[in-house]
């Protein structure tokens, strides 16, 4: 049976040169995803940040390349075109979709950092329908610090996962982790805490379960990193491996992602390395 899995985060749509290009999430963890299982069903949510005017230009742009094209239900599929990712109708991996009426019980959930996009009602939908894990990268919050409506979002998110005992994982940068009070820190289920070089560590209820330490790598660029993190994670955690692999596996691609100016790069020495085996089960049984 195949992990349904839902990523409600934001797609950017472009047109350049007459290719379709595909940024966020999708990018970065549906390739991450795409690559380590073809047992998972990817779907991605788009809650978008660009406006409606600029996304309805690119739909247009979009139909004179593909007369088909749906936004509601499209299909893409990713391949390299002078290093940047184009997107190609009719293919998996993913389909892109701005449908919230989703049948999700027994799901995996993802949620990108764009909290100011959701209010209490989206996430009383989510954990009304019993999915069995939940991924919160919630918050982009360089600085560590929190508005008032963040805080109050959160603790209300909460409350949603002991009120319906559902599994929830906070992916928190150490910024993050030490702008939150202690109260608010103990009541999460899982955090998972990406402290840049340092590695990373997994915390119950805010006592330390796991720690990994950092690589000693040159960096290029962290751009989609975070996302690169949490989505092998995700996926990791998915094929029945263990907190503390998971855990391993997520923050050694995450180090290895910032060896490389674009993330296309990385994709394309990532391949290779799971095509030859030699990356992911040697290292992480």
């Amino acid at each position: 049976m195949k992990n349904n899995i839902f990523s409600f985060s934001s797609v950017s749509i472009d047109l350049i040169n007459n290719n379709v290009f595909l940024g966020g999430p999708p990018n970065y963890g549906g390739s991450i995803l795409h690559l380590l299982s073809n047992n998972f069903n990817l779907n991605f949510i788009n809650i978008s940040n660009i406006s409606k005017k600029d996304f309805y230009e690119n739909i247009i742009l979009l139909k004179h390349i593909i007369p088909n094209y749906v936004p509601e239900t499209v299909c893409f599929n990713l391949k390299q075109f002078k290093n940047n990712r184009v997107v190609k109708l009719n293919s998996k991996p993913f389909r892109i979709s701005s449908n919230l009426n989703l049948n999700l019980t027994n799901a995996t959930i993802i949620v990108s950092p764009i909290i100011n996009e959701f209010n209490i009602l989206f996430f009383k939908k989510i954990f009304s329908q019993k999915p069995k894990f939940i991924f919160l990268d919630l918050f982009n919050n360089d600085d560590g610090g929190f508005k008032k409506q963040e805080l109050l979002l959160l603790k209300q998110i909460i409350a949603l996962s002991k009120k319906y005992f559902v599994k929830v994982f906070f992916k928190l940068s150490d910024k993050e982790y030490f702008g939150l009070d202690k109260n608010i820190l103990e009541n999460m289920d899982y955090i998972l805490l990406t402290k840049g070089c340092n590695g990373a560590d997994i915390l119950k209820n805010n006592v330390l379960f796991f720690s990994d330490s950092g690589y000693d790598v040159i960096e290029k660029s962290s751009v989609g990193a975070g996302d690169v993190f949490l989505y092998s994670f995700v996926g990791y955690y998915l094929k029945k491996a263990s907190l503390k692999k998971s855990l391993k596996f997520a923050n050694k691609i995450a180090s290895s992602s910032v060896m490389f100016n674009t993330f296309d790069q990385f994709y394309l020495y990532l391949n290779k390395k799971i095509n030859k085996g030699d990356f992911f089960e040697n290292n992480f049984k």
